[in-house]
């Protein structure tokens, strides 16, 4: 109930994370089996700290150091879980057999956050889509499983889609004759061609319609994005993420976060059956 996963699972990444956990000191409170639940907890329920100091009859301080420690050790173990896909080959099945070598779908995801007290800064992470100020995250899942394989990190909520691609190091990942399927904002073909690469997405009307072709194209790239919005659905089941964050929380440990959140969903089941 508190973590999302079966308690096997909750053992298994527990085991998997020990090596790299200091050794309890005598002053700790708690062993690392609880400090995983307690991170989780906030991660998936967003408890306040004071509460969780309630729950684990802790201090809040102890809280807050034991978050602003887990939180970036668990980013760096569970970002093995998120890999890009290192083959050109996509699904077989229609409709992605129309689109050869399609092995991964991007899209956007915004984290509201209070509205900063600075002017510029106000400016610079206000969304017009969102019409509140945001961070604005930039994902992609496999087109065979639904598992997240790229999270980039946070930028200003008015940051465009194209700005997000160039800049997230998400062209770094690509393997030369990869298709990418993304939706209309995403106008940034020229970027995926200089690594030998393909971004698909929906055609513009040419003449006030389309061609058969680019129709059959626009419902495949339809059908693929009901998959990665109902990903990013589950990345925000996560209540850390789907919440308004306050100003002081630090940016670095929130773009952890939505990483640790994204790894934790590849540990659920496939969401592509």
């Amino acid at each position: 109930m508190y973590t999302g996963l079966p308690r096997k699972v909750f053992e298994c990444l527990l085991a998997w994370i020990i090596p790299a956990v200091r050794k309890r000191g005598a002053r700790d409170e708690l062993d690392p089996s609880q400090k995983l639940l307690l991170v989780m907890m906030r991660v998936r329920y967003n408890f306040p700290q004071s509460d969780l100091a309630f729950r684990f009859n802790i201090d809040q301080s102890t809280v807050s150091r034991i978050l602003n420690q887990w939180i970036p050790m668990l980013k760096v173990q569970l970002k093995q879980l998120i890999r890009w896909p290192q083959t050109t080959i996509g699904p077989i099945d229609p409709p992605y057999n129309l689109l050869p070598n399609a092995v991964a779908i991007i899209d956007g995801t915004e984290i509201f956050i209070e509205r900063p007290s600075n002017l510029a800064t106000q400016k610079s992470s206000y969304s017009d889509y969102k019409s509140h100020t945001t961070v604005k995250y930039l994902v992609a899942i496999d087109t065979f499983t639904g598992v997240f394989v790229y999270v980039s990190p946070g930028f200003s909520g008015n940051s465009s889609d194209r700005f997000t691609i160039e800049h997230s190091g998400i062209l770094d990942q690509l393997k030369p004759g990869q298709r990418i399927l993304a939706d209309k904002g995403y106008n940034a073909r020229d970027l995926f061609a200089q690594k030998r690469c393909f971004l698909t997405i929906p055609s513009f009307l040419s003449e006030g319609r389309l061609t058969a072709q680019e129709g059959l194209n626009s419902q495949t790239i339809a059908s693929a994005r009901i998959r990665v919005e109902n990903a990013i659905k589950r990345l925000k089941e996560y209540k850390a993420l789907s919440e308004t964050l306050s100003n002081r929380v630090n940016k670095k440990i929130v773009d952890d976060m939505v990483l640790v959140a994204g790894a934790l969903c590849n540990l659920k089941q496939k969401l592509i059956k």
